[in-house]
């Protein structure tokens, strides 16, 4: 058993009390929560920050974050899960198996699409100079990998028949 007040120096005190694991409560006045057998029933918010609920976790997740990357991720595990934010876009289906990913950092533009381990397909756009590369891969019959200039033409690439390897380097 536990409790305690944080953020004594601030307008914004908090206040917590724990009997863990089996119930914990949190209140202030920006924030507030609760935890019922942690981690598998858990609520916490910070107005305008961000939202988290977890129902029967890891079976039910719902997270927001609005500060950091504006990030929305919530999953019904492991039938179906979504993340976005302002640098991506992920969807996943029967995971770990089936997942689609677009993502964005500061050197480059990715896409990707996995059905593991069958089929992979990994598109790549360079900021710098506006090359691209493309990995497709149908395990363990084929793989192609092609680099392009900005303009389309073609740089390097390669492929092979047989790629018997789960992994991408050394096919």
């Amino acid at each position: 058993l536990s409790w305690s007040t944080d953020n004594l120096d601030t307008e914004n005190p908090v206040d917590t009390l724990w009997f863990w694991p089996f119930f914990g409560i949190r209140s202030g006045r920006d924030v507030s929560g609760w935890t019922v057998l942690w981690p598998f029933f858990e609520h916490a918010e910070r107005k305008d920050h961000f939202y988290k609920l977890n129902l029967f976790w890891p079976l039910f997740h719902y997270y927001e974050n609005r500060i950091e990357d504006h990030l929305v991720h919530w999953w019904l595990w492991p039938l179906i899960g979504h993340a976005i934010s302002d640098d991506q876009n992920t969807w996943s289906f029967l995971w770990p198996l089936i997942w689609w990913r677009e993502y964005e950092d500061p050197e480059e533009r990715s896409d990707q699409q996995w059905i593991l381990p069958l089929f992979w397909h990994v598109h790549r756009e360079s900021k710098r100079d506006a090359s691209t590369e493309d990995f497709v891969k149908l395990w363990p019959l084929w793989h192609r990998t092609s680099r392009q200039d900005r303009d389309g033409k073609a740089l390097t690439g390669d492929w092979s028949l047989l790629s018997p390897f789960p992994w991408r380097d050394g096919n």
